[in-house]
């Protein structure tokens, strides 16, 4: 059988990476098992102690002198093997908890600047083509291939809007009871002020229900098509995705005839939260089986 020190090193570096990558599970394990062994060796050493003493009351009964030095001595020995184990056990474990502290604070921080530079990167696009809406996965299509509105200025503008303007992923803004058409700036400003404060609320309680963001922006669930018992128990827990409220801009009739410009705002697709949080909700009750 011959050897080949290439095959031999690159089946070590596997092995090294399989065990890094379950380090976590690996080191729980190990410290589990040696809790168990610590228990065993306790049992044995508390026998080994009662010994010891009943050893030194029958010495002392008998006028022999015992030196305390001696007999911690002996208890220490007879203990110290259970201490040491059960210490490692627990540092063990400590340490599989803190690599999988640094691994989830490492995503996160790599989803907040993915998020940030796609950002970056859609203003940049936006800035250097502006007569583009950027409307993500929907499709612009006309209201009516005959149809034109007038602009502010009188211009003949078409209007457009996306197709799938409904739906768990977002809705228009104008759906809002805050929305209001002859201020378009401050529509983005209120959806942002929103959304920081949604996140806090995220990061707070660990969980936000879909039913929250939506009476946040005053948004009817029925009036987008949404279930309100359907929209309590769905929404999003921390550190399972990133969430983050965003708005694109786009150009709609309005009920005078005239263009205006109308927000659709978008986030993360939910979750069902069902078993997950407030397990004694009559709501989350009624969808446990």
């Amino acid at each position: 059988m011959s050897f080949s020190l290439k095959n031999i090193s690159s089946n070590v570096e596997s092995i090294r990476f399989k065990v890094e990558e379950h380090a976590p599970a690996l080191a729980l394990t190990t410290g589990l098992i040696g809790l168990g062994w610590a228990t065993y060796e306790t049992v044995k050493s508390v026998r080994k102690v009662d010994a010891i003493m009943e050893e030194v009351e029958e010495r002392q009964s008998n006028g022999e002198e015992v030196k305390p030095t001696e007999t911690i001595t002996r208890v220490v020995g007879a203990v110290y093997k259970p201490v040491v184990i059960g210490t490692l056990s627990v540092g063990v474990i400590l340490k599989g908890f803190h690599v999988l502290n640094n691994r989830v604070s490492a995503l996160s921080a790599a989803l907040a600047t993915a998020n940030s530079e796609y950002t970056k990167l859609r203003r940049y696009i936006q800035e250097k083509h502006p007569e583009e809406d950027f409307l993500a996965d929907d499709e612009e299509v006309y209201l009516n291939a005959e149809e034109e509105a007038k602009g502010d200025k009188g211009e003949k503008v078409k209007a457009k809007k996306p197709v799938n303007e409904q739906g768990y992923n977002g809705c228009l803004f104008s759906n809002s009871e805050d929305y209001n058409p002859n201020d378009h700036i401050g529509n983005q400003v209120h959806v942002s002020q929103v959304c920081r404060i949604l996140c806090n609320k995220l990061a707070s309680t660990g969980y936000l229900r879909l039913s929250e963001v939506l009476a946040a922006y005053r948004i009817n669930p029925e009036k987008i098509g949404i279930n309100p018992k359907t929209a309590e128990v769905i929404g999003w827990k921390h550190y399972d995705t990133f969430f983050d409220v965003d708005f694109k801009t786009f150009t709609s009739k309005s009920e005078d005839g005239y263009a205006r410009p109308d927000l659709i705002i978008e986030w993360p697709a939910p979750q069902s939260l069902v078993g997950r949080i407030d397990h004694e909700s009559k709501i989350m009750q009624e969808y446990n089986y």
